[in-house]
């Protein structure tokens, strides 16, 4: 029986941004991962609509709640909401345009029956390419066997998987982080660190594929790309309090390996 649920959440699904999260999408339903998504742009429901698996979430708050000219969710308020709705034990939050082959959700369960309920486990991506739309099992074999390229395994993450009450904890001390500016994810390392989870790597054995794209969506929205987002600076401050407590750098890929 499979005990994971996936929370995400999804640019518009324009153009080619459309192809590669309705194509992650279908790789979940393949897997039976229910996924629990914020409602928060427009397109998201009649996307959603044809995949019975995903939950869309309402009351979620967005960069725009902050002042900024985006609707990228505030991570606390996604994974709350998310939290209170989920019935598995186990959840995945993950970036929307994160792939993943058949079997996938059998070998984290496997994971977690090895390294037990305190086990916390990031997983860095496989870059390659989106040629077609993934809507059959025979494409997504297909895909999955394209040549790809490892990301920054040293601090950059597109899948956290835990226990529900691991995501607890995380928001009980967790600020108004933007999801998808700077810092949002290097937060999520340092609170496990900080609160003594078992920290794993997974890279290794979980292979998740990423459809290479450029990052031109923040700077349309913002005026500015990369660090120099308004929203990216926001996620910059708002990491310090952490960052400053912990004091040393933390680099996942010195985690053990799952």
């Amino acid at each position: 029986m499979n005990d994971l649920s996936f929370i995400t959440a999804f640019k518009r699904f324009d153009n080619f941004y459309g192809a590669v999260q309705r194509s992650a999408l279908f790789s979940y339903g393949v897997n039976s991962i229910p996924v629990y998504v914020p409602n928060n742009e427009p397109d998201v429901v009649e996307n959603c609509k044809k995949f019975s698996n995903v939950t869309v979430l309402e009351g979620i708050r967005t960069a725009r709640n902050l002042g900024f000219s985006n609707q990228s969710p505030i991570l606390k308020d996604m994974i709350k909401v998310a939290l209170e709705n989920i019935k598995t034990d186990y959840v995945g939050l993950i970036n929307s345009d994160i792939i993943i082959p058949e079997g996938f959700s059998n070998k984290v369960m496997d994971i977690f029956n090895t390294h037990g309920s305190n086990a916390f486990v990031v997983v860095t991506r496989y870059d390659t390419d989106l040629f077609f739309e993934i809507d059959s099992v025979e494409k997504l074999v297909e895909f999955f066997q394209q040549k790809t390229i490892p990301y920054d395994e040293s601090c950059s993450t597109d899948l956290f998987l835990a226990h529900k009450n691991i995501f607890y904890t995380f928001i009980v001390r967790m600020p108004d982080l933007v999801l998808g500016r700077y810092a949002w994810d290097n937060w999520l390392h340092y609170s496990a660190v900080e609160n003594g989870f078992n920290c794993l790597n997974g890279t290794r054995i979980l292979k998740t594929y990423h459809c290479s794209h450029t990052h031109f969506h923040i700077l349309s929205q913002e005026g500015a790309a990369g660090r120099e987002a308004p929203s990216s600076g926001h996620n910059t401050k708002m990491f310090l309090d952490i960052g400053n407590r912990i004091g040393s750098p933390i680099h996942i890929n010195s985690w053990k390996y799952a």
